[in-house]
């Protein structure tokens, strides 16, 4: 499949050449979290750039990018924000699936590995179960916290490969975050369920919705199911709902 740069200007010019994409993409990335702009630039930069803009091997620059960024020590949140940034300057309104898979699976393969003790997910940027089950135990130590509490849950469509499910759930961590600012948990549980333990706030609500909007723009089509759980007065019984053994 070939991507191109799409769409003119105000006023019918041609768009903007790789020069002024690569400015705008480096913008726009330290606008929306890049950390150390003055390392944002890389030789794999360039190939994004030249395909972009020609049409042609996207896929294979991408990732390029994401091996670029691993061998760097960028995270892969801090990676695939900096792609979505590069797909807000393409005026694409949604990120295509197939490049953010090239761009983690480059990722993954840069040999980078998840510092010691880490409580990501090195893929999805998302936290472990593992973590969530801490997180769970430590609001149940106090009777009255888990009223205060929801899992807002997301489940993804189950008749796909198994590589399209690990691109979705990414882009889906991606999406949460944008609702979720707040210090919420968000963890991804096996390969097609993320899932979000929030506070039972006056903002829930239109934070579940805002989530349920934008994961209909982001995944056009596809068949994702977004609901909200109570918890309930027991932990075991919390971690069943996630599909987590209570002593895993």
């Amino acid at each position: 499949m070939a991507y191109l740069w799409s769409g003119t200007q105000a006023g019918g010019r041609l768009a903007p050449g790789p020069d002024e994409l690569r400015e705008r993409w480096r913008a726009r990335s330290a606008e929306t979290g890049w950390v150390m702009p003055a390392d944002w630039w890389a030789p794999a930069v360039e190939f994004v750039l030249a395909a972009a803009c020609d049409g042609h091997g996207l896929a294979a620059a991408c990732a390029r990018l994401g091996q670029a960024r691993g061998r760097a020590g960028v995270g892969i949140a801090e990676t695939l924000g900096d792609l979505g940034a590069l797909f807000t300057e393409l005026r694409w309104p949604h990120p295509p699936l197939a490049l953010v898979r090239c761009t983690a699976e480059g990722w993954a393969e840069s040999g980078l590995l998840p510092p010691a003790g880490t409580c990501e997910d090195p893929l999805t940027g998302l936290m472990t179960p593992a973590y969530l089950r801490s997180r769970l135990a430590e609001l149940y130590r106090t009777a009255a916290a888990p009223g205060g509490h929801v899992l807002v849950m997301v489940d993804l469509p189950e008749n796909t490969e198994p590589w399209q499910r690990l691109a979705r759930a990414v882009v889906v961590g991606h999406d949460l975050r944008t609702v979720f600012t707040g210090g919420e948990t968000l963890s991804l549980v096996g390969t097609g369920r993320v899932v979000a333990l929030a506070p039972a706030g006056p903002g829930l609500g239109r934070a579940v919705a805002g989530a349920r909007e934008l994961l209909a723009r982001t995944l056009e089509g596809e068949d994702l199911e977004v609901w909200v759980e109570r918890l309930p007065c027991d932990l075991t019984v919390a971690l069943a709902l996630l599909e987590l053994p209570a002593g895993g």
